[in-house]
């Protein structure tokens, strides 16, 4: 189970939901690319942080 979270501050995170998964790509190997959408709107901050959690099935 993979989950995102994304600051502007790298002190208040906020959750991406599961429609904030835009795209995946399984490459074949054992490994994939998940592009998420951020839910904090860009325009207000001007940067933003993201982190991945990463949980075994």
């Amino acid at each position: 189970m993979v989950s995102a979270m994304f600051s502007a501050d790298l002190a208040t995170w906020t959750a991406a939901a599961a429609t904030d998964l835009i795209s995946r790509t399984n490459h074949g190997d054992g490994t994939a690319t998940l592009r998420f959408l951020s839910p904090l709107p860009l325009n207000t901050i001007g940067r933003q942080f993201g982190r991945v959690n990463l949980m075994p099935r």
